[in-house]
């Protein structure tokens, strides 16, 4: 908690210092009731209330080469039925990006995350797997380089490192990107991209992954796009394929999408690499200025060695501005776990329903200049 307090002012107090044609600050305060039907993430779920209280700060600056934005988030857990997992810290993150252009062609970026939770499936992004109810921890560094090679081409250079961290379980991931873009025409666009992974578990336990894809994107009609993308993957001498696939469409008050990808991922707090399928989609409108609504339903499977879950899931939202600056947020989420890695239960079932409400409140504040 407090290296990521310390990370966020920090990356605050630079953006204060600095000649900055734009500052802005804005702090959000949410109060929330949430239920929770399973917060053991157990085939037999225990039930409770939750009351939780989030802040966050945003900071940023805006100058004629150069962006900045930041970010820190806290939230504090108080529970009905379980008060020995109270806590003045359920969840916290700190984040930064910055962009600067260094030439007309040439721009640099860079980005930063820090995210601690009682909730470690959050961090399982690829695969929505349940390990339990442990702390778990994931930061990440990522700089990159765009260069404008000409008006229809694009190359782009990229490092991330992400240290990943649950139990007794830690992993470092370092991941070099390679990446070379063209739009032949104002409809369509070509991605040919090389990624080369090295995977340390716990210091010593080594793997290395290796994949080079395509990707062509296609504005079949007005408001209308596919995105088709795939290549092999080489892990440690393994060949598998990775591939993506999705079709959006903007539609008069909203946007809908359908997605499918399978490729490989690591599993917060597990040894080795797994793979992953998933099926997902979501439908999001707003019907009138200010009320927003979504709807995300998928599904996702995932193998490691000879251990298979799936899940199946559905997530929906609301969010509407009741009063000036205030704003009321329903969410409700559905999850069905079938087959558990973490414990090689492969006939555990894991169901879990959360829903919850809140208010939130912004007290914005006027670019300083």
């Amino acid at each position: 908690m407090i290296r990521a307090a310390a990370l966020s002012l920090a990356l605050s107090l630079v953006a204060t210092g600095a000649r900055a044609q734009g500052f802005s600050f804005t702090p959000t305060f949410g109060l929330a009731q949430v239920y929770d039907s399973n917060v053991f993430y157990r085939p037999l779920g225990e039930s409770d209330t939750i009351t939780r209280a989030s802040s966050r700060v945003d900071a940023g600056f805006r100058s004629e080469r150069q962006t900045f934005w930041s970010r820190y988030g806290l939230d504090a857990d108080r529970f009905d039925r379980h008060p020995d997992l109270t806590t003045a810290h359920a969840r916290q993150d700190a984040a930064m990006d910055e962009q600067y252009h260094a030439t007309r062609r040439l721009s640099l970026a860079g980005s930063a995350a820090f995210t601690e939770t009682e909730a470690p499936s959050e961090l399982n992004v690829q695969s929505a797997l349940t390990p339990g109810r442990a702390r778990a921890q994931r930061t990440t560094v990522h700089p990159s380089m765009t260069y404008q090679a000409g008006r229809l081409t694009t190359m782009t250079l990229g490092y991330t490192a992400a240290h990943d961290r649950m139990l007794d379980v830690r992993l470092l991931t370092q991941t070099a990107t390679a990446a070379l873009e063209r739009h032949p025409s104002s409809r369509d666009g070509v991605r040919v991209e090389f990624t080369h992974q090295n995977f340390l578990f716990n210091g010593s336990g080594r793997q290395m992954s290796q994949a080079l894809t395509a990707e062509w994107t296609r504005e079949l009609t007005r408001g209308t796009a596919l995105v088709v993308r795939g290549g092999p993957r080489v892990t440690d001498g393994s060949l598998s394929p990775d591939v993506a696939a999705s079709i959006r469409r903007t539609l008069r008050a909203g946007e809908a999408s359908l997605a499918y990808e399978h490729t490989q991922t690591t599993l917060i707090g597990l040894v080795g690499i797994a793979d992953t399928h998933s099926l997902a989609v979501r439908v999001s409108a707003e019907p009138r200025p200010g009320l927003r609504v979504r709807l995300e339903p998928g599904v996702l499977r995932t193998r490691q060695i000879d251990r298979v879950s799936s899940v199946y899931r559905v997530s929906a939202g609301y969010s509407q501005p009741i009063a000036t600056r205030l704003t009321l947020d329903a969410t409700y989420d559905l999850n069905l776990q079938r087959g558990n890695i973490y414990t090689v239960q492969t006939l555990d079932t894991i169901g879990r329903h959360v829903a919850m409400l809140r208010l939130v409140a912004t007290a914005a504040e006027a670019p300083r200049r």
